[in-house]
């Protein structure tokens, strides 16, 4: 999680590091996520060895809507539950 403000507590945990799947396959990840703010953005990033993070996607807990990154088109989406800090 980057962060632009305070971000003292929050936290992000995963259930799996990283995955290797087949090009086309459907793969979902799940994170858990808590914050005091009422406002704020997850980002997913790509890592891959001896490379940049890429960015994947952003979403934000005030609306519906969702930024990819360059390049990712509609491959990838971000569903947000805030009811049970989780996201898929």
């Amino acid at each position: 999680m980057l962060c632009s403000a305070i971000c003292d507590g929050d936290s992000v945990s995963q259930k799996t590091s990283s995955m290797f799947n087949k090009e086309g396959d459907t793969v979902t990840f799940d994170s858990f996520y808590s914050t005091a703010s009422s406002d704020y953005y997850l980002f997913w990033y790509r890592h891959s060895p001896d490379k940049q993070p890429e960015f994947i996607v952003r979403r934000n807990s005030w609306s519906e809507s969702q930024q990819t990154g360059t390049g990712f088109g509609n491959r990838f989406s971000a569903q947000l539950h805030k009811s049970n800090s989780y996201t898929s």
